[in-house]
């Protein structure tokens, strides 16, 4: 488990009420591993749901706000950091407001919407004043990790391709009608800002290369007409790597079929999201085998990703507090003005690239034809 090396850092929470869909899991995570402490908090712009909150997160009333401006104003000298935890269209004017106000900001993915506001959060975080952290929970999980290690070490030779997913059937399951908001279709399309976002970081953090070109498309096949839904795309990457990407919330029978397959010249290796303990792999002379946590590894029977013993399966929230566990150690060095250390999160200017890609993506997907990602 993490060593505690200092006092909880003290966090509010913009949004993140009981009522959002990832507001419990920050709160969760945050505190797993005793490195944060939620003080105080703007949950939500519906007042019972807004006090409901605070009296589960166990939020002293003198410290619920009712606008999130007010918030960031009187904490100001309080918190140690701000969760934004609003549906996406609102993180931009959270974020670039407790910015500048002075707040260290955590931010749940995606940072933004378009590559304007990308590109104002990331030249508000150009001096080095700010520490802004987003989080991509997945690259929180042991066993992707442990891949990483595997690939920067060579052990499946020049990585040549991968193909990464991302099914869901949110648009699709009868019954099932998502939040307003994520019908309000815009460009760059909800499902990639959702989704698409996801695989792109995965990717980057598992390769450490950059999307060159795309190609890609886009359609409607759910329950809502004109909201795409199912995004595919081929990509060429830096490093000479191929790969596809397929997002979907029209595909029946796929909870959350996240998956990434990595294919080198000496190896291949499988990871599955809903089955997160094992590493599948593949050798040249046929044999395949898997890993996980149990075994000998490298980095993912560290004691850090070890709650609780192998066998009984670390899942989303402990990827969540791994995250915030590394934002923790990042925050202090921050703070001590040692900087901040190599980033396990993404970054403001790591946002502006996914940008980039998901805007590329959209416009290959319109246009019809390959484009630069640049």
């Amino acid at each position: 488990m993490t060593e505690v090396r200092r006092e909880p850092f003290k966090i509010g929470f913009i949004g993140g009420g009981i009522s959002s869909a990832i507001g419990y899991s920050h709160f969760a995570a945050s505190r797993m591993d005793g490195r944060f402490a939620l003080v105080a908090g703007c949950f939500s712009s519906r007042d019972e749901v807004n006090r409901g909150s605070a009296e589960l997160y166990r939020v002293s009333g003198d410290r619920l706000y009712r606008g999130w401006e007010e918030m960031l104003e009187r904490e100001r000298a309080n918190l140690d950091a701000v969760a934004v935890l609003l549906p996406t269209p609102g993180h931009f004017g959270a974020v670039s407001a407790a910015l500048m106000s002075g707040h260290q900001v955590i931010c749940d993915k995606p940072l933004c919407m378009n590559m304007r506001e990308a590109t104002g959060l990331k030249d508000i975080c150009s001096s080095g004043r700010h520490f802004l952290a987003v989080t991509y929970n997945y690259t929180g999980y042991p066993m992707v990790r442990e891949l990483r290690g595997m690939i920067a070490a060579g052990r499946l030779g020049e990585i040549k391709n991968f193909v990464a997913e991302m099914p869901q059937e949110s648009c699709i399951r009868q019954g099932v009608k998502p939040q307003p908001w994520r019908l309000d279709e815009k460009s760059p399309s909800l499902v990639s800002l959702d989704l698409l976002t996801h695989l792109h970081h995965m990717i980057g953090y598992l390769l450490g290369e950059r999307a060159l070109k795309v190609s890609a498309c886009q359609n409607s096949f759910g329950n809502f007409p004109g909201v795409i839904d199912d995004v595919k795309c081929l990509a060429e990457y830096s490093g000479g790597v191929n790969g596809s990407y397929w997002v979907s919330k029209s595909a029946l029978g796929y909870r959350n079929g996240m998956s990434v397959r990595i294919y080198g010249s000496l190896g291949s290796a499988e990871w599955v999201q809903e089955n997160p303990e094992r590493v599948s792999l593949a050798s040249p002379d046929g044999t395949k085998k898997t890993l996980d946590r149990g075994q000998r590894l490298g980095i993912a029977n560290g004691a850090r990703y070890n709650r609780f013993k192998a066998g009984h399966p670390a899942g989303y929230l402990e990827g969540f507090a791994n995250l915030y566990a590394d934002i923790a150690d990042s925050l202090d060095l921050f703070k001590s003005d040692a900087g901040g250390g190599e980033c396990e999160f993404a970054t403001a200017e790591d946002e502006a690239e996914r940008m980039r890609f998901i805007e590329s993506v959209a416009r290959s997907a319109a246009e019809g034809k390959w484009v630069d990602v640049n």
